[in-house]
């Protein structure tokens, strides 16, 4: 038994971190990488995505609002701030952003989601989640024009995902 238990061990020692290796493989596990610093002083970025302008698009769930941020220097900018945010627990506030097919770093329209709160049916304070549509203009690097999509999303006082994303379809997912 002592002999299999060792077997296992060295058989597991002898993979890589992904995937299975053939014998006389040469198997690199540790990586070294460098890890910089790019900004700081962000309100709990949420989402963080490559925009068609080549800038980082960060919602930031507690400060209500869209920075782009330039991958080369870390200088930050207010594309929007978004009224109306809820954000007192972990996973509420101003969270998901996608890029409507055919944006370019010229113009385009982004979709955001994010928590609010409001009465119930039976008048009781309760959570909820939108989505909203803006117009980007990519000569001032603003969000304008906000435009409700989809309102009165339940939402709860925690674990509200609020992901967004254009499938192949043509189609605007959002998680929850």
């Amino acid at each position: 038994m002592k002999k299999l238990v060792l077997s296992i061990i060295i058989l597991l020692l002898g993979l890589p971190a992904i995937g299975l290796a053939a014998p006389g493989d040469k198997v690199n596990v540790a990586e070294s990488f460098e890890a910089t610093v790019l900004t700081e002083e962000l309100a709990a970025p949420w989402e963080m995505i490559w925009g068609p302008d080549n800038m980082l698009w960060v919602t930031e769930r507690e400060g209500s609002k869209i920075v782009l941020i330039n991958p080369a220097n870390g200088e930050k900018k207010v594309a929007a701030t978004i009224e109306g945010v809820f954000a007192d627990m972990q996973h509420n506030g101003l969270l998901g952003l996608a890029f409507a097919p055919g944006m370019t770093a010229k113009k385009g329209q982004v979709y955001l989601t994010h928590t609010y709160k409001g009465a119930t049916k039976d008048g009781k304070d309760g959570f909820w989640a939108k989505i909203i549509r803006m117009d980007y203009d990519g000569q001032t690097e603003k969000l304008t024009n906000p435009v409700i999509i989809l309102d009165g999303i339940p939402a709860g006082n925690d674990h509200n995902a609020g992901r967004l994303v254009f499938g192949p379809d043509g189609k605007l997912y959002a998680s929850k």
